[in-house]
């Protein structure tokens, strides 16, 4: 029993030697070992700032200081996610808010279209007619001076066989003068 307990004693420590002891090397040349940096060993900068980097020199914080500052951190950027959150949700209920009101200006502008378009086309039928309005009624008015000049005529026609005199009549070019002061009035107004 006794001997069972010394195995399992000189098994611990052996173990123990093994694991926690860093035994120095002697090489033949009497260089020093090879220098093992951080870097070297694959850690890179990204341990920079840790309680595992002892590059600093300072000393490092412990564990609970660097949970502590790590918490700190997250609180923050927790902090800074849900303002960015509430600020992208506010960004899309005003998107919303463009999307419908630009659906409903497309529609009245559709609309304020398709009525300027046939306000312009009533328009031009409305030229068109009034042109031709204009046009038949100076052409009445031709038609009825020439009716008038025919009547005129044949009532000299006739006073002439009835043996009476004619009067001197108004000179043609003063009643061509009022003619076209009257055409120039309509196409004024």
């Amino acid at each position: 029993m006794q001997a069972t307990r010394m195995i399992a004693v000189l098994a611990c420590l052996g173990v123990l030697l093994l694991a926690g002891c860093e035994q120095e090397v002697s090489y033949r040349d009497n260089t020093p070992p090879p220098n093992t940096s951080q870097q070297e060993r694959g850690t890179g900068g990204y341990m920079a700032g840790t309680s595992v980097s002892r590059e600093s020199g300072a000393p490092s914080p412990s564990a609970v200081e660097d949970a502590l500052e790590w918490s700190r951190k997250y609180s923050q950027t927790a902090e800074k996610l849900a303002e960015t959150q509430r600020d992208y949700n506010e960004l899309e209920r005003e998107k919303q808010q463009l999307l419908a009101q630009i659906a409903r200006l497309q529609t009245e502008l559709d609309r304020a279209k398709k009525e300027l378009h046939e306000s312009n086309d009533m328009l031009i039928e409305m030229r068109e007619e009034l042109n031709s309005w204009k046009t038949n009624v100076l052409g009445y008015r031709d038609e009825m001076r020439k009716a008038q000049q025919v009547q005129i005529d044949r009532l000299e026609e006739i006073i002439k066989l009835l043996g009476g005199q004619v009067g001197p009549r108004q000179d043609d070019n003063a009643a061509e003068s009022e003619d076209r002061e009257g055409r120039q009035r309509d196409s004024a107004s």
